[in-house]
């Protein structure tokens, strides 16, 4: 498996040194496990590959990217208290990142872009997104 993960990494999502897999907060980020998501305003499910948060968001320390419109993702755009239109500052912590992947509010309780889908993670799938996030 872990062959086939580097041969994704000619398509742009990395594989670990040495050939293995990326970790798994790297493999959700990229799409290599699937997510399940659904808009604000939709009642089913999308696909896997239009819910990828990769699809919109890139990491922070990575070269800018062609097509994305959501934020650049890490550790110092999740912690770092900022303002988001002109609203009360926010900065995330591991639970108010899961709830808000969830629920789509962020930790002022203000909703994010309905574009965002709403996901169905396991408490260990969160961790290890905000893990794999916070190396960036």
């Amino acid at each position: 498996m872990g062959g086939l993960a580097c041969a994704l990494a000619l398509l742009g999502i990395p594989c670990a040194a040495g050939g293995e897999e990326a970790p798994a907060g790297g493999r959700l980020f990229y799409g290599q496990v699937a997510l399940i998501g659904q808009l604000y305003v939709h009642n089913r499910p999308l696909g896997a590959e239009y819910v990828r948060c990769v699809n919109c968001h890139r990491l922070q320390d990575q070269a800018r990217a062609e097509g994305r419109f959501g934020p650049d993702l890490g550790a110092k755009f999740l912690t770092e208290p900022s303002a988001r239109r002109g609203g009360p500052e926010r900065a995330y912590t591991e639970q108010s990142f899961c709830e808000m992947l969830r629920t789509g509010k962020d930790p002022t309780a203000i909703l994010i872009s309905t574009d965002m889908p709403r996901y169905r993670l396991s408490a260990a799938e969160c961790r290890a997104l905000w893990l794999f996030l916070q190396e960036h």
